[in-house]
């Protein structure tokens, strides 16, 4: 499997770490600082394997919705850390759920779950919803990429969710998934 990230500070890092951790393949473009030497942080996306997006004609934050967009074209499915609103996740979420950009394009019922399943729509997507109980959040997860028998997973989340705990997931998911496919 390989793991597709966009390399933000959060789930997207997490995951990356986990991945890495896994002996995962890892892809996906990242939206590079406007200086010409690259960051502390834009050196560890590049040893992950991440490629700076190639979007230059349009505001950052236009660069950051265009990325997104690439990876969850680029994946099979995409989950998705939701752990409170936020217009980028959001927007990722709408995306795979109609291929237009939004957070008015959401449809994630409340059902008081720590996870929702989307598989209508342009790509299946998970959201997790919360990670109070991570045991059925790994279990979620792993269903759902056996579910869909996924080769190129896109992880994407808010920036400011726990990335430890986000990697304590996907650190059981992965490994699990690992030693199932020795």
């Amino acid at each position: 499997m390989i793991v597709i990230s966009g390399g933000q500070r959060g789930a997207d890092m997490a995951a990356l770490k986990a991945a890495s951790l896994a002996g995962l393949r890892i892809d996906g473009h990242y939206v590079g600082s406007p200086v010409k030497l690259p960051s502390q942080c834009e050196r560890q996306l590049i040893e992950f394997g991440l490629r700076r997006h190639p979007v230059k004609a349009y505001t950052p934050a236009q660069a950051f919705v265009i990325r997104s967009m690439h990876n969850v074209d680029a994946s099979d499915v995409t989950v998705a850390f939701l752990l409170h609103a936020s217009a980028g996740t959001l927007g990722t979420v709408g995306y795979c759920q109609t291929q237009q950009w939004g957070a008015k394009h959401v449809r994630v019922p409340k059902t008081g779950r720590s996870v929702h399943v989307s598989n209508q729509g342009y790509r299946p997507c998970l959201v997790v919803l919360s990670l109070v109980d991570e045991m059925e959040v790994c279990d979620a997860i792993s269903a759902f990429l056996g579910e869909h028998r996924v080769h190129r997973l896109n992880v994407a989340g808010n920036r400011d969710c726990d990335e430890i705990i986000v990697s304590r997931v996907l650190d059981n998911v992965f490994g699990a998934l690992m030693r199932k496919n020795k």
